[in-house]
């Protein structure tokens, strides 16, 4: 997310400029420090006692065998922002030690950095890893299961499925230290809770999906930082340079591109979550420093093609997480400015894929301390416990819940694939003269997991919806025209990707009228259309109905 800066309230701001300018020449001469040197990310000696040296869980019983993150990467955990080649040597440490861990690389970053995700669950579920993956994939494709009984066979028996996603903005620091630490905790514990946990769920961890802007950032600051650590957030330490790290080798906002699918980094991590189809998947951020935590649900306005199971799904969810945070006094909120309307962002996209999508937002310190308006400082430690909890408790909740979780999947997957309910509609993409911009959308349309075939001649549709809005009583579409039925396993991600223009509903508009007219912005939280078809320069179509016609597909 954005790094803002919250609370923005004029009290606020007056408070931070007396506390920054403060009084005398000692204060002047700490803060033309903080802005020239900065504090050094290359931190002292862990102090037995300190904070870096006390367990983030106090009754935690590890495995000796598995190596700690400690014993690899020398510092405590969440004490200074881990480096890439440092955390693929733990990610490494695990695969080697641990029977619960496989290590897979799916691709790699503009930079060449190998880009990974580690597997995570019982001796017993990798005995089955392959079984479970075919499983899952009949849920995901009911139209492939051989009837009821297998249907049933399947939900009593097979895990569910996680997917865990950390630092998609490279800038955007605790979440990476927390994967590791996750990762530590899964392959590691002993207690009952953890082994539970891998018996009941498939888990995916990608500790790091923009290596590139990481590794950037991470330099910028260990350059911009000395000795002595500033917790004033306008130090220099706090803020790197341009081009900060947010965005991929080439300043690509990966949280932006799940849409367009254009960046290796996330059409390689697209191509793999496919082949899991997760029951649930986590995309862990940052947001800026005087900020809190936010979690799920989200407010209006709404994909018009969530379902309401899926909404369901993530109040339960964020409920628990609430509730683990109650636990531990910490503050959170929810809504807010969370909004899900645009599918261009990692959650979003899972939770029209069918997943349960859930967005972690947590206030960012740029691997140092953060002095808040009210005094109190914020750690980097503070901020990976966050994460680490949250990430646990999500997963505690898809365990206690799988037979049900999983019945939900296969229901929504059996009304994508029959012709009932709305959104049935047939898509039609005739030929076009730019080759090049047809073949460039059917391409993403592929990638996206979409379903399609080609008409082998010509053939007339009936009760047409143009590009524009015009209804068409019927048209002849050319030999060649891709065909695209709703009636397949990503219902919701085809509407989604090819609507030509969903509606906000009523009472947000209302909303929205009264808090522009009362001059307090839009609700609106980034872009509001995302017409494929216009934005490939393409006729498109939308039929209710089309004869059947001999097709070929080219996959």
């Amino acid at each position: 997310m954005e790094k803002r800066q919250f609370p923005k309230t004029q009290d606020v701001k007056t408070k931070i400029v007396q506390e920054t300018i403060g009084t005398g020449l000692l204060t002047s001469a700490a803060i033309a420090i903080s802005l020239f040197c900065g504090s050094c990310q290359a931190s002292a000696p862990i102090v037995p006692g300190s904070e870096s040296q006390r367990s983030f869980f106090e009754k935690a019983d590890f495995d000796p065998a598995i190596p700690s993150p400690e014993a690899i990467i020398g510092h405590g955990v969440g004490e200074r922002a881990i480096r890439y080649d440092t955390l693929v040597r733990y990610m490494e440490a695990l695969d080697q030690s641990s029977p619960r861990v496989t290590l897979t690389s799916y691709g790699q970053s503009h930079n060449g950095r190998r880009l990974y995700y580690l597997t995570i669950t019982s001796t017993d579920n990798h005995k089955r890893l392959a079984e479970i993956k075919a499983n899952n994939s009949k849920l995901s494709d009911p139209r492939t299961l051989s009837g009821p009984e297998q249907a049933q066979r399947i939900l009593e028996t097979m895990p569910a499925v996680a997917w865990l996603g950390y630092s998609i903005h490279g800038d955007e620091l605790s979440s990476t230290d927390a994967a590791m630490y996750v990762a530590y905790h899964l392959a590691a514990g002993k207690d009952e809770a953890t082994q539970n946990l891998v018996d009941k769920v498939v888990i995916h961890i990608v500790p790091l999906m923009n290596p590139d802007g990481r590794e950037r950032y991470l330099s910028q600051l260990e350059h911009l930082t000395g000795a002595i650590s500033s917790p004033d957030y306008q130090s220099m330490q706090h803020g790197g340079l341009w081009s900060q790290g947010r965005g991929n080798h080439y300043l690509f906002d990966l949280n932006r591109n799940w849409l367009a699918q254009t960046q290796p980094e996330v059409r390689t991590l697209t191509r793999a979550i496919h082949s899991w189809n997760p029951h649930m998947l986590v995309d862990s951020h940052e947001m800026g420093p005087y900020d809190t935590y936010l979690l799920d649900p989200p407010r209006e306005p709404l994909n018009v093609y969530l379902s309401q199971q899926n909404l369901s799904w993530r109040k339960r969810f964020g409920s628990d997480h609430a509730a683990a945070f109650n636990r531990h006094g910490w503050s959170y909120y929810s809504k807010s400015w969370y909004s899900e309307w645009s599918p261009i962002y990692a959650s979003s996209w899972a939770n029209i894929l069918g997943s349960i999508g859930l967005l972690y937002e947590q206030a960012g310190t740029n691997a140092a301390s953060v002095k808040q308006p009210t005094g109190v400082e914020t750690t980097y430690r503070q901020t990976v416990h966050h994460h680490i909890v949250s990430s646990l408790t999500n997963l505690e909740t898809l365990a206690a819940n799988r037979r049900e979780i999983l019945s939900d999947f296969l229901a929504e997957r059996r009304w994508a694939v029959s012709d009932k309910g709305p959104h049935n509609e047939t898509f039609l993409l005739p030929p076009a003269k730019d080759v090049s911009r047809w073949r460039s959308l059917v391409a993403l349309l592929r990638h996206q997991g979409i379903e399609a075939e080609f008409a082998e001649g010509s053939f007339e549709a009936e009760e047409i919806t143009d590009l524009w809005g015009n209804r068409i009583e019927k048209k002849e579409l050319p030999e060649g025209t891709l065909v695209v039925k709703s009636s397949q396993p990503y219902r919701r991600m085809l509407h989604t990707l090819l609507a030509f223009d969903p509606h906000f509903t009523d009472a947000f508009l209302t909303d929205e009228r009264k808090e522009l007219e009362n001059r307090r912005g839009t609700r609106i939280y980034d872009v509001s259309s995302w017409n494929l078809a216009m934005a490939f320069g393409l006729e498109a179509h939308w039929a209710k109905r089309v004869p059947k016609v001999g097709s070929w597909s080219d996959t």
